[in-house]
Formats: C-alpha cells, structure tokens, sequence
C-alpha cells in the first residue's frame, strides 16, 4: 500500500586507528587514542512511504562539520534513493572519539579519517535502504531522575525525559529501539584514551543483545548545561549511566502504546537567523595582551600556559574576522610556504610549517584555516544556522546543531503541535551552545568561553527566546503541511 511506512536498519564501523587524537575536555590535551576499547558505528534508519524516504543516522562522534554532513548526504544520494536534503546525521557527542570537526585548542581533527566518514555514513544509509519492510510503531516516555545533573549547579540532580520509539518491522518480527534522552555523554574520565562511545553506545548494545530488539539508536537531545551524574568517572560511570538509560527506555517501551497515525512522511529543513553580539575590539586587544604576557611567564606546556596560549590565539583570530586586522604570523605562514614551495617542488605541509615557524602543528593548522577563510570586514551580525523536521504522522524529529540548554528546550517541547516531539541535538554539523538568559548574566562558559572554541562571535543573550519561536514555527508549519 502507498500509505504504509516501511523501515529498515544498517550500520557501519567508523573506529579510527590508533594515534589519532580525541577531542574535547581541555586545551590542547594531546589525547591520541592508545586503545580501541570499543568500537564506534554509524547506525541508520531508513524510512520509506510511497515515493517519500527519509534517513536519520546516529554516530559515536563528538560531531562533525556541516562541510563533512554536505559530502555525506552527497554521497548517499547517489547510492540510494533517499535524497541528501532529506538525511539527519547526528552525533552522540563522546568525548572518547577522534577530533572530527575544527576546535581551537580541544584536538586536532585527522584529515585522512574524516575524509572516510562520508563514505562509511553512506554505508550505513545503503544497508538500511536494502532492509525496508512495513513497519510498526510504539512510543513511551518516561522521567529518569539520576543520570544528569546541571553543570553550574552539580548538586542539581534532574527529571530527564527518555522518549523510546519501538520500530517493529512486521514481516520479520525484527525491531529496532530509539531513545532520546538529555545529558552530554562525558563519563570516561579526561586522562583516558580509550576509543569508546561512552554511555550511549553501552546502552544501544545492551538493548541489542536482548532477543527484543536486533538494532539501537540512542541520541541527545537537550543537553547543554547537562552531564552525566557520574561524569570523568570512568568505565564505572559509563556502565552505571549505560544500566539507567537502557532501563528506563524499556520501561518506557513497556507502557508505551502503538500510534495509529504514521501518515505523513515528509522531510523539511529550514535556515534560521541567529543573532550574534560581535565583541569590542579594544576587549580583544587587551586579553591578547595580557594572555602573552602571562604566557611569557609560565610553563607553556602548565594549565595556565595553556589556558594564556588558548585566548591569545583566539582573540588574534577573532580580530582577524572583526577588523581585518591582520595577524602578525600570517605574513610569515606567507613566506614559509614560498620558501618551503620553491625547495621543494610542492605545496608545504603542516609539519613542515611547524617546523620552519617553530609552532605546535595546531597553531598552524588555525593560520591556515584563518588564510583560507573569507573574514573581511563588516564582521556578521547573525549566523544561519539548519534545523530539520522528519515528521512520521504524529511524531516530530525535530534536529539542530546546537547544544541547547534545557528551558529552551522545554519551551519548544510544551509549544509543539505534535503529540511526540523528538529533540536530537548536535545534528547536521556543529554550531556550539545555544544558551538561556541566566548563563549570559552569569557570564558563564557557555556564553563567554565556548565560542572561542569555535572562533566565532558570541551569540546575543536573546538566541535562546529566538532559537525556541523558530523551532516552533517550524513545527507548526510542518504539522499543517504548509512546507510542502
């Protein structure tokens, strides 16, 4: 029948080799990955409804580009029959997974693996499509109280939601489970370097090791003051929070109820306008200068050489991007990749830049990426950042790039049309925190310190009020089929 939804599931491995070094946790860590603990997958789930397929794929990443999430939905379209603006690629957020996406300072991404994710994504989506069969599908939720606490206030232990969808593919008795829960998955502690997919992907293995269910996908949703109870405790916290999650989604699974609308099936993905709240130039040029200035005086390699080299650098960048002004070492990158190119025959490479400027291989790898970049002056007030809508009949995939904090997301979960909303965070590339109002009066990490990761301009303490009426806009334009 034209009407009935059909599903199917694939997966493919993205475990990098050793060496390679992870991201997050701190500045210029060098946490190179010394042991594959666990493997880390690309898990997907294929949608058909008449001439109608949709996509979604779960990665055990910390996150990936919106350049790399392009390549990828380039590349399933032209080996399946699931157009690319109709694939959501999102990721579970490990902090024991390779750097896959550029961070100032928090681990440098290998370009040889990250130019074989598209490939292995696309995999993952081809051998799902080859599985399709009718589908079935069951949704519960329940409140999970114990597995994240706030970040600013640790003692703040939170009533998380876990939505659990059972997808039951009918004609082979098989089914495949989705959770979406709120909390970061940062358990594994900062000195390991264990490849691992933290509690996330322990929990997708314990439901799949159950005769109920033959695939798992478990996502973040609204997790940007979030972390684990049990966070940088190690495999002791990742097995506990794993045990939680899993237990919670089959207790959800076991009162849920089946829906008897699944009709629609439609893919929409729309660009919202951000504002953002360039800084002053002359605030810049102080914390460079007093940033250098303190990393003349200490151990470059100490906590505090490397928190001074990290705003240093940044502020250097985001000057750059504000004023035009150009960076002193850009002129002698220039020169280094002339002399090194005449020698040689060839363009120079990262190490031997290194070498010639006497830098670290990251801070070259920043120069270049800000030689790259097209930063000239005005500096941009806004960012346009993709939110996507999946609709299955009465249930919504709403997903962003953004590690939204929790009154936001609430606010569009109590406003959406849809009687089961989905929030997948940190999906389809990476755009750092949308906040609340209180972290920007706090002047908190997430207003004040993130952006400079990602060397863009901090976001207007109004983001989150404005993130929360597109959202919602979205979802009531795609409930009443006004997106078509």
């Amino acid at each position: 029948m034209a009407g009935t939804l059909q599903a199917g599931t694939g997966y493919s491995i993205l475990t990098p080799p050793l060496g390679v070094e992870l991201g997050g946790y701190g500045y210029y860590l060098k946490r190179r990955a010394t042991v594959i603990r666990r493997n880390l997958y690309a898990r997907a789930l294929v949608l058909a409804q008449g001439g109608t397929r949709v996509a979604l794929v779960a990665c055990d990443l910390l996150g990936l580009s919106a350049e790399v999430v392009r390549q990828a939905r380039q590349q399933i379209e032209a080996m399946t029959r699931v157009p690319g603006s109709h694939v959501l690629i999102a990721c579970t957020g490990t902090h024991s997974a390779p750097a896959t996406f550029w961070t100032h300072g928090l681990g440098e991404p290998d370009a040889s693996y990250v130019a074989l994710l598209p490939r292995l994504i696309a995999s993952a989506v081809a051998e799902a499509e080859q599985d399709l069969e009718p589908a079935r599908v069951l949704v519960g939720s329940m409140d999970l109280a114990g597995l994240a606490r706030r970040r600013v206030l640790p003692f703040d232990i939170v009533d998380t939601p876990v939505t659990a969808l059972d997808i039951w593919q009918t004609d082979s008795d098989q089914k495949c489970a989705i959770l979406l829960y709120h909390c970061s998955p940062s358990c594994m502690a900062p000195e390991d370097t264990d490849v691992h997919t933290d509690f996330p992907g322990i929990a997708a293995h314990m439901l799949e090791s159950l005769p109920e269910y033959e695939f798992a996908i478990c996502l973040p949703g609204t997790f940007g003051d979030l972390e684990p109870v049990h966070a940088r405790s190690g495999l002791t916290g990742v097995r506990r929070s794993a045990r939680m999650l899993a237990g919670a989604g089959l207790i959800a699974l076991g009162n849920g109820r089946e829906l008897e609308s699944l009709h629609p099936l439609r893919c929409v993905e729309r660009s919202i306008t951000l504002p953002l709240a360039p800084p002053d130039p002359q605030v810049l040029r102080q914390r460079r200068k007093d940033n250098l200035a303190l990393l003349a005086e200490r151990d470059p390699d100490s906590p505090e050489g490397q928190t001074a080299r990290f705003w240093a650098e940044a502020c250097d960048g985001l000057l750059y991007r504000l004023t035009g002004e150009p960076e002193p070492l850009l002129e002698t990158l220039r020169d280094a990749q002339g002399d090194i190119a005449r020698r040689t025959g060839r363009a120079p490479r990262v190490q031997e830049l290194a070498a010639v400027l006497d830098l670290p291989a990251d801070s070259v790898t920043r120069l270049l990426r800000l030689q790259q970049a097209d930063m000239a002056p005005p500096a941009p007030t806004t960012m346009q950042c993709p939110v996507q809508v999946i609709q299955v009949g009465d249930i919504a995939f709403l997903a962003h790039p953004a590690q939204l904090y929790t009154g936001p997301g609430q606010e569009i979960l109590r406003h959406s049309p849809f009687e089961v909303t989905c929030m997948i965070g940190n999906a389809n590339g990476y755009i750092g925190y949308v906040p609340d109002v209180m972290e920007y009066r706090r002047r908190g990490y997430a207003a004040e310190v993130a952006p400079y990761l990602l060397e863009q301009f901090p976001f207007a303490p109004s983001v989150g009020e404005i993130f929360v009426e597109a959202c919602v806009q979205l979802l009531e334009d795609v409930r009443k089929g006004r997106c078509d």
